[in-house]
């Protein structure tokens, strides 16, 4: 695709203002997620680099990795995993995502927050 996902990031991140750039930027992402789950998820790992701050993280956490995960889970869970094994800033964000029982992916997305003491409550959820 080409993209500069940095700039897309960029504007992602930028909720909460007035600017054009915020909405347009959404809106690439819902495209991603749906016609190139592969690219979206280069853009979230990107999104989750560039976050500068819990509300950042929490910003990519529901929105762009949980639809990631509701809709692509079993094709990119054990990638997400992976990158969250090495990554605080991604395992972070994964505990902000609120994944329900009845997604194809909780199983295993449950099984990293219990790994890393987010659903046993040793560690707090974003």
């Amino acid at each position: 695709m080409g993209m500069n996902l940095e700039s897309l990031a960029a504007a992602y991140l930028r909720r909460g203002t007035d600017d054009k750039t915020h909405a347009r930027a959404f809106d690439t992402v819902a495209d991603l997620l749906r016609d190139d789950p592969e690219q979206a998820w280069q853009f979230t790992v990107c999104a989750i680099a560039r976050s500068k701050n819990g509300d950042d993280l929490a910003y990519v956490a529901a929105g762009v990795l949980e639809d990631l995960l509701k809709e692509h889970g079993l094709q990119f869970i054990d990638r997400i995993g992976n990158e969250a094994r090495v990554n605080e800033q991604m395992l972070t964000a994964l505990s902000g995502c609120w994944i329900n029982d009845s997604d194809v992916v909780f199983p295993r997305w449950f099984a990293i927050m219990e790994k890393y003491g987010f659903a046993t409550g040793r560690r707090k959820r974003l």
